[in-house]
């Protein structure tokens, strides 16, 4: 349906007023809607979702149960499986890491047959729209940490979500992450066609893609499935890596590979650890994955305690070392480093900037031969697969004062980076010295 068909609504309860479009999917249209009183302007998201979805729809139904009348009850009994669901979400409300559920209209169609149905929910930024400018592991770290919150309260109410995928996560202003789409993706999914389920089996369990008994572990399985996307460039497992393309005979392919329980590799982009809590949460055997969101939000609570004592330990080494100004780095506003923030690094050029700059987590068998010709975007992509760059500081603003790390070799020490790029990763500033 288009924006103006859901505007015949306004004013929606008597205030809020359709203003964009700011996506859509499957099930319906995500609209921003505004209303205005004496102390300003506030925003919401408004779902908009039409039961039937289509007249192909409304055509298969009359010839499967030959009546109208019967048609028409069809139709009633899944507004009123969402209304059901409407009255679990409202329970759920106040939870910091499950988008907030606002009010709902249900609004009958004029021949009888189906419904629009008005969902107003808190104004959350889209996953997809948070990550466009790069991923940083430690966003998907926390990501996973809130989502397991959620899944948490999930467990308390007997909750099991079943459609937990980047389109269902969304981002608070303060930064948290939190998953929405409860029982209103469950009840329209069963009266989806085929045709319209191309797509949803990317994050899916293999017990519910084979219609066998599953659980609660569902839920987990398809979050480590987002995150192992999220840190594989954002492809499945099995396909092959940017910048080579991939077909639809290799998805299907890939798709058919994991719902059998082949091995899946580490996700290309993620370190040891977090592998390690991504690849258990995907286990192909329900048993063998975290018991609960407890135990799954521990694991991956470690890691994040691990990194940030990494992070500290470096700070305090800062001041022993000399950091010397380069002009050529202020033209570019880049910083070079080891640790604490990942940076994009958007330089266009330059042959005097590539050798001083130190990557971690390079993999193995790098084909870096000649760099000299190369911009840091180019040596990033090519050693990396990111065009990101570890740094370490105190603050972002320090950080765009450091330049180039000398210790006992002079201004015009460079570390070359054939040498850094046999899978060595740095554990601390004193390993510069072994170059």
């Amino acid at each position: 349906m288009e924006e103006s068909y859901y505007k015949k609504y306004e004013p929606i309860d008597g205030k809020w007023y359709i203003k964009e479009l700011l996506g859509e999917g499957s099930y319906g249209k995500v609209f921003r809607i505004e209303r205005e009183d004496i102390s300003g302007k506030k925003s919401a998201a408004l779902k908009a979702i039409t039961i039937p979805q289509s007249k192909t729809e409304i055509s298969t139904m009359r010839a499967s149960l030959r009546d109208e009348q019967s048609v028409k009850e069809y139709y009633k009994d899944i507004a009123g499986k969402l209304l059901n669901e409407f009255n679990l979400m409202a329970k759920l409300k106040g939870n910091s890491n499950i988008v907030s559920y606002e009010d709902h209209n249900i609004e009958p169609h004029e021949d009888g047959i189906g419904y629009d149905i008005l969902i107003r929910m808190e104004l959350l930024t889209p996953l997809s729209e948070y990550f466009e400018n790069g991923i940083d592991e430690k966003d998907v770290i926390r990501l996973g940490i809130d989502i397991c919150k959620a899944l948490e309260i999930c467990q308390q109410y007997e909750i099991v979500h079943r459609d937990i995928k980047p389109e269902n996560i969304f981002v608070s202003q303060s930064g948290s992450f939190k998953l929405g789409d409860f029982g209103v993706a469950k009840t329209m999914k069963s009266i989806e066609t085929v045709m319209t389920k191309a797509g949803m089996y990317t994050y899916m369990a293999p017990e519910l893609y084979k219609g066998e008994k599953s659980g609660a572990s569902v839920d987990i399985y398809s979050l480590g499935m987002v995150m192992y996307q999220l840190l594989n460039y954002n492809r499945e497992p099995f396909l092959p890596t940017p910048p080579e393309r991939f077909t639809f005979e290799q998805k299907e392919n890939a798709l058919m590979r994991r719902m059998k329980g082949d091995g899946l590799p580490n996700p290309c982009q993620a370190s040891e650890d977090l592998s390690k809590v991504i690849l258990k949460a995907c286990s192909f055997n329900p048993n063998e994955r975290y018991k609960s969101p407890s135990e799954m939000y521990d694991a991956l609570n470690r890691i994040q305690d691990k990194e940030k004592h990494i992070i500290e330990d470096t700070a305090n080494s800062y001041d022993n070392y000399n950091l010397i100004e380069n002009d050529e780095f202020d033209k570019n506003e880049e910083t070079v480093g080891l640790f604490d923030y990942y940076l994009n690094s958007n330089t266009e050029s330059t042959s005097n900037v590539q050798n001083n700059v130190v990557y971690d987590n390079v993999p193995e068998k790098s084909n870096i031969t000649n760099n000299t010709n190369k911009s840091c975007k180019e040596i990033v992509s090519e050693i990396c697969g990111t065009y990101k760059m570890r740094t370490f500081g105190k603050d972002k603003d320090e950080l765009k004062k450091i330049k180039k790390v000398t210790k006992n070799h002079g201004e015009n020490r460079k570390y070359d980076l054939n040498e850094i790029s046999q899978n060595y990763r740095m554990k601390s500033l004193d390993d510069m010295d072994k170059f």
